[in-house]
């Protein structure tokens, strides 16, 4: 089912700010530098996040959280990424029918909150499929990627970037496989694609911590880290190869401006025509 679309914000429209009918659980480790920034836009729209945090960090993510009496629970997964056993682990301290799924450096829309409150419980699905921009600054403006192979039907490009994030989480069989919701899907609604999210790597992360994090991805699997430059590393592609678009909203304004300094990169020795061969994906 492919609900109606709604409306984008209107400027300077007040923003939602009652707790929504569902929880927002955010599993996270080492996200010190940001985790405050994004929990302060949380509280400001009436959200207060069930954060599921790697007992493995080693920053001062735990002392945060405990610094701004967040609800915080620490899991051990038994591998280097959120879905295994994560989301599981957080199911018992959620007690809404539905849940929504957010990593520590992404941010729901107002429109995506408003509709999920508004229509969620008629969903007929036990899982919803949402829209993510993949944010990145580009010649000093923020854009998003238009990529067609990463529309549901890349021959009928109408909904970008589908990640299915917002589910029933007792109704819902986890696994532990990278690069998936952490759960099973047989079928979906979706929201309609104005209500999105955004995703910030780029914004809180520098080249060599998002190299890092590519080859992590494929030290867990093959294939599974480089494959994925274009919405990592976009810095090493051409501005059309990426389909560019402006950001439609300025609702993020305060998160961006909040938000440190990236720290400075250490040097990345780098042949560029090997590593772009080693970054070629799907496009």
């Amino acid at each position: 089912m492919l609900p109606p679309n709604h409306r984008s914000n209107a400027p300077g429209e007040r923003p939602f700010v009652h707790a929504p009918p569902f929880r927002v659980v955010i599993p996270t480790r080492d996200s010190s530098a940001t985790i405050g920034v994004f929990l302060d836009a949380y509280r400001k729209i009436g959200i207060e996040p069930i954060y599921i945090l790697d007992a493995r960090s080693v920053d001062d993510s735990a002392r945060v959280l405990k610094r701004m009496n967040a609800t915080v629970h620490e899991f051990t997964p038994d591998r280097n990424f959120a879905e295994a056993g994560m989301l599981a682990h957080a199911v018992q301290f959620i007690d809404t029918e539905w849940a929504l799924r957010m990593d520590d450096d992404e941010f729901p829309s107002i429109e995506l909150i408003r509709w999920l409150s508004a229509r969620g419980a008629c969903l007929e699905k036990d899982v919803c499929a949402l829209s993510r921009r993949e944010l990145f600054f580009y010649e000093g403006k923020l854009q998003y990627t238009k990529i067609r192979n990463h529309f549901w039907l890349p021959d009928n490009p109408a909904f970008l970037n589908p990640h299915f994030r917002f589910y029933r989480p007792r109704k819902v069989k986890y696994v532990s496989q990278i690069h998936t919701p952490g759960f099973e899907v047989e079928a979906s609604d979706f929201a309609p694609q104005e209500a999105y999210f955004i995703h910030c790597d780029t914004l809180v992360r520098n080249l060599a911590q998002r190299i890092e994090k590519l080859q992590r991805y494929d030290d867990e699997k093959p294939g599974s880290g480089w494959g994925m430059g274009r919405l990592y590393l976009p810095e090493f592609f051409a501005a059309q190869e990426l389909n560019l678009s402006p950001l439609e909203s300025d609702e993020f304004r305060e998160i961006f401006a909040s938000l440190p300094p990236l720290s400075e990169a250490a040097t990345v020795e780098i042949d560029p025509r090997k590593f772009r061969q080693m970054l070629e994906g799907p496009r």
